[in-house]
């Protein structure tokens, strides 16, 4: 027989038991080698480590874990609130002087208010925050305006005069209370037009992460007019009504506003009438 009989033969068994020789030369090392054993190493030490080990974490305080936020009182109290049934904030500015009116004919004009559109972007840690002012619809009117700057003259006699002067916004973090707000633009919450801007950018921190933060905006204008409480003029009166939003009459009858009206704090005066417009007073647009 040849030795490639031989090792076709019997090859795999000779390798076979020269791998078992060899683990079992290991094995046996691993059984009787004492330099693979530690040498400080005892039972006692055992204990004492486990000792050591169960004494420190008896003494470990409980843990403390951080409160989770209130997340269901603020949902109801959002769920809460009754949504205003206008588009506008009934709080528009009160800045127009509405006078009663004397025996003499009279004349009004309308300045309608329409509130600003405010959109806000979240740039994680601050808040961008844009504020369009609304646009012109009234350019077909002759006395009623809602531009932002608008003269009316009768005559020659007098001229009434009603415009923006700026805008006054606030926010609301989560459902806490209204706030001015403040940036380099916007001094305790009042922001003042430029002329030719109609469209204002300016960034805010965010006061606190993971709260819903609300804005709202309202336009501060000042329109001229007759006082109630002083005696009238030999010129024909006319007075400047400011109103919020849109004035719901598309047809104005100009003689039955003027009969509504009346002298304001007589008894035939139209209440209805007259609380469509906003109260003013003398004494300038930021009071």
């Amino acid at each position: 027989m040849s030795a490639q009989d031989i090792l076709i033969a019997h090859g795999e068994k000779a390798l076979v038991l020269v791998v078992t020789a060899t683990c079992g030369y290991f094995l046996y090392g691993a059984f009787t080698n004492p330099e693979i054993r530690p040498t400080d190493i005892s039972m006692e030490r055992i204990n004492e480590m486990v000792g050591k080990v169960e004494k420190e974490r008896g003494n470990q305080a409980p843990p403390v874990m951080k409160a989770p936020s209130n997340y269901l009182d603020d949902m109801t109290a959002r769920l809460g609130v009754q949504l205003p049934s206008s588009k506008y904030y009934a709080w528009m500015s009160a800045v127009t002087d509405v006078g009663p009116l004397d025996q003499r004919n009279s004349q009004y004009y309308i300045y309608e208010l329409h509130a600003p559109t405010v959109k806000v972007t979240d740039t994680i840690g601050n808040l961008e925050v844009t504020v369009d002012l609304p646009t012109a619809q009234r350019s077909n009117e002759v006395r009623v305006s809602d531009a932002s700057s608008k003269t009316w003259s009768l005559e020659g006699r007098a001229e009434n005069k009603a415009q923006w002067l700026g805008v006054q916004i606030e926010f609301q973090v989560g459902a806490g209370e209204w706030q001015p707000v403040n940036s380099k633009e916007v001094k305790n919450g009042l922001l003042l037009i430029k002329e030719g801007t109609s469209t204002f950018t300016f960034t805010v921190p965010t006061v606190e992460p993971w709260q819903r933060h609300n804005f709202h905006a309202r336009l501060i204008g000042k329109a001229t007019g007759l006082p109630l409480d002083q005696e009238k003029g030999k010129d024909q009166q006319q007075t400047t009504l400011v109103v919020q939003g849109t004035y719901p009459d598309e047809m104005i009858d100009w003689a039955k506003l003027t009969k509504d009206i009346g002298d304001v704090t007589g008894p035939e005066a139209n209440k209805a009438t007259i609380e469509r417009f906003q109260k003013g007073n003398q004494r300038g647009a930021f009071c």
